[in-house]
């Protein structure tokens, strides 16, 4: 008999996807936003609280509905903004670099 092999499964990054969500449809049902995506709301809820991994299609539907960018779904909340947190968690020289790119594009 073959053996069976186990795969190390990685932790799921934490999303913001129930804050885009609450912040897109305030006051708004789960279950209606999970039909919005052909799904139940047991798995959106899976999904948001990062049970369950989200697929690259679901991202694409979720940012298209919440008016954002897939990458926003998992790295920014709603009304964050991803070159002032880029530019905090960077290092001093980092900064600098950052500063001078900003100077670069904005001479442009």
């Amino acid at each position: 008999m073959p053996r069976r092999i186990r795969y190390k499964t990685l932790p799921l990054p934490e999303t913001h996807l129930r804050e885009w969500r609450e912040h897109k449809f305030p006051g708004e049902p789960l279950e209606k936003i999970a039909r919005m995506f052909r799904m139940s709301g047991a798995q959106l809820s899976r999904i948001e609280r990062g049970l369950s991994p989200p697929t690259l299609a679901f991202l694409a539907a979720a940012a298209r509905r919440y008016g954002t960018t897939p990458e926003s779904l998992i790295w920014l909340r709603p009304g964050e903004n991803s070159f002032v947190k880029l530019f905090q968690q960077a290092s001093h020289a980092e900064r600098v670099q950052l500063a001078q790119m900003a100077v670069e594009f904005l001479r442009k």
